[in-house]
């Protein structure tokens, strides 16, 4: 397991942007299967978390990214007040307005809104997005990505655990066979949005 630097963030967007070009959410985001846009976007996703220094993972086997995962950790107070952090992420967001058609940036910022609406308040980590390398599908990459991250916040002593949404409903199943409890559920257009939950675990 290693960590991403931006230095792999292209590989990494254009696996991202292959992973989930045919997804609900971006299918409904785009409208169409864009892989050009979902990869700018995913892009955009990764920047904005490294400039927040959030937690970006990725497993490698010679040199090859099979796989990675964004995830929030619980902010202090420190990041959220930096002024210089909001800065820099109102100009990438400015960016990421002119790079994007204006419906599908309406979009995006709509499902922001309404995915964070429904985040305890309590501590807690979120998972932004998970993607395998689809030539290494099957073989327990997106696994242990999750085992990665979960040993991270079951370690954590200031969490209750992590959150995570998905527009797609045959994933949960997966989920849930890793401690993840579905907690709600919400129409977004056609789509919808469930988020699922999983409490932090006793470490011995």
């Amino acid at each position: 397991m290693v960590k991403i630097s931006r230095h792999d963030f292209k590989a990494s967007s254009t696996l991202l942007g292959t992973a989930f070009s045919n997804d609900p959410l971006f299918t409904y985001l785009f409208d169409s299967h864009s892989k050009a846009d979902i990869t700018k976007f995913f892009h955009f996703v990764l920047t904005y978390q490294q400039i927040k220094k959030q937690l970006i993972i990725g497993k490698k086997e010679n040199d090859l990214l099979q796989g990675l995962a964004c995830v929030e950790k619980p902010q202090t107070t420190k990041t959220i007040k930096s002024v210089l952090i909001q800065i820099k992420l109102f100009l990438l967001i400015l960016q990421l307005a002119f790079q994007v058609k204006w419906r599908a940036f309406k979009k995006i910022n709509y499902y922001m809104k309404m995915i964070s609406a429904q985040r305890p308040a309590e501590r807690h980590y979120y998972l932004v997005c998970i993607g395998v390398n689809h030539k290494e599908q099957g073989k327990g990459v997106g696994k242990c990505l999750l085992d990665a991250i979960h040993e991270i916040v079951d370690h954590d002593p200031l969490t209750t655990g992590i959150g995570l949404d998905t527009e797609n409903e045959d994933n949960i199943a997966f989920y849930r066979s890793f401690g993840y409890q579905l907690v709600s559920e919400d129409r977004l257009g056609e789509i919808m949005i469930y988020t699922m939950f999983r409490n932090k675990k006793p470490v011995s």
